[in-house]
């Protein structure tokens, strides 16, 4: 993953070796312990066993907003939550009544934990609440 404070020169943050070739889906995470103040842009770089390598899209992330990222989503066991720019945070997973089923607060700029795998099969809500700001986003445990 490379970040950039403008949008145009990157540097790299941290890498995750790739599995190789695969029928199967495979996903990767990777959280900036630094994140730049303001504004940064990211993107990830793809290299190939070839030596060739492509680019995705750039994702402006701006601190002083959170930035949260669940997946696999929907998720047969765990869902990994990674929160950029949080400072406190409290995570509220509720169930389809609104109950809630899971509670739990972090501090710090870079959170990243794995929620839900006690979960029964449904759909439910994650909400990260943090300094007077809420975020959602809907799950499903299948």
């Amino acid at each position: 993953m490379q970040r950039s404070s403008d949008g145009i020169n990157f540097e790299d943050v941290g890498s995750v070796t790739a599995a190789g070739n695969s029928n199967n889906i495979r996903e990767y995470g990777l959280v900036d312990p630094r994140p730049y103040s303001g504004t940064s842009y990211y993107r990830i770089v793809q290299y190939d066993i070839d030596g060739k390598n492509s680019n995705s899209r750039v994702v402006p992330v701006a601190i002083g907003s959170v930035y949260m990222n669940v997946y696999p989503n929907p998720s047969s066991g765990e869902f990994n939550v990674e929160l950029l720019g949080a400072g406190q945070a409290t995570l509220v997973i509720t169930d389809a009544l609104g109950r809630i089923v899971y509670q739990k607060s972090f501090t710090g700029e870079s959170i990243s934990t794995q929620v839900g795998g006690e979960l029964a099969n449904g759909t439910y809500v994650l909400t990260v609440n943090t300094n007077n700001q809420s975020y959602h986003q809907k799950l499903v445990k299948k």
